[in-house]
């Protein structure tokens, strides 16, 4: 399936994201079971708040969340989002999605404020009605995701990524617009088999570079916000992958299971480029024989460090 190239994207942007969907892939396969999921969920609500430029701290944040006598509109707020994002990042998906599934969540979280003068998390009053003015280009922008994921014509997460970007730019509401689509884009990533999130999400590499985050989403191409969306989940799915990574002998080890140095480099080589051809190895150790190579992969293999998928010379090298 060719993942990107009806998407301007470039021949170099196409083989990049090719890459990097490949390695996603790889995560997504595997079976992650044995990390606690709260630190993730909380360090994804601060990074989806972070993003959706709420003026206030995280502490004042998760000060609102164990204050349930706190009724102001700012900790329902908070208390709803937390919420929403503990069961996209954990729950088993089992709602189909749809235009009102997005509706549901835009009532869930301004639906207590249709007070005239109440003000949302930013101070701004809010019209009477939770949900104003829904743009009916909406349904037309869901259901050609839907189409698009039935027909297979792109990778999946090629398809949420133009989906946030358009979600975003055409603000289908009249407030709240960015805040929803954070955690519409986490139920699009379960949706697209990436259950891993559950351990560390998207949003908390975006948050980190927020700046980058803002100028690919708000400012640049559609095709620019695809190469750093790919990008980032990319970034959270290798960091999940040390996560359960086994550890490295010492550098001095005597026992079978020790690295030589030049079996590390491999190793550092493949975790910082994969997924990684046997090709792409020789020509980085170019001193070394291809035999030594392969011999120095296999023992990477049986000592669980690296998995190989395919075969021949279609074969590919990850770190686990």
């Amino acid at each position: 399936m060719s993942s990107a190239n009806a998407h301007n994207l470039t021949k170099k942007q196409q083989a990049l994201i090719d890459r990097l969907l490949q390695y996603i892939g790889f995560v997504s396969r595997r079976q992650l079971s044995s990390a606690t999921t709260l630190h993730n969920a909380l360090a994804t609500f601060d990074a989806t708040m972070m993003l959706s430029s709420v003026d206030y701290t995280s502490r004042q944040l998760h000060a609102m969340l164990d204050d349930v006598d706190d009724t102001t509109p700012p900790a329902r707020f908070a208390r709803h989002y937390y919420a929403y994002i503990r069961s996209l990042l954990c729950d088993d998906i089992n709602e189909s999605f749809d235009e009102s599934f997005i509706l549901r969540i835009y009532d869930t979280l301004y639906g207590g404020m249709q007070e005239a003068g109440v003000t949302d998390m930013k101070g701004r009053l809010l019209p009477n009605k939770a949900v104003v003015h829904v743009n009916e280009n909406l349904s037309e922008l869901v259901e050609w995701l839907l189409v698009s994921h039935q027909n297979g014509t792109s990778h999946p997460l090629i398809d949420v990524a133009i989906f946030i970007y358009r979600f975003v730019n055409t603000r289908f509401f009249e407030q709240g617009c960015e805040p929803v689509v954070l955690l519409v884009m986490h139920r699009l990533l379960r949706q697209a088999g990436c259950d891993w999130i559950a351990f560390y999400s998207p949003a908390v590499v975006m948050a980190e570079g927020r700046v980058e985050y803002y100028r690919a989403l708000h400012v640049g191409d559609e095709s620019q916000w695809i190469v750093y969306f790919i990008h980032s989940v990319y970034e959270a799915a290798r960091r999940v992958s040390a996560m359960f990574a086994p550890v490295l002998p010492p550098q001095s080890a005597s026992h079978k299971g020790a690295l030589n140095s030049r079996q590390r480099s491999i190793l550092n080589y493949i975790a910082d480029n994969q997924p990684v051809r046997l090709s792409m190895i020789v020509n980085y150790l170019h001193k070394e024989s291809v035999n030594t190579i392969k011999k120095d992969l296999l023992h990477l293999r049986t000592l669980g460090y690296i998995t190989a998928e395919g075969v021949l010379k279609g074969t590919v090298y990850y770190k686990n």
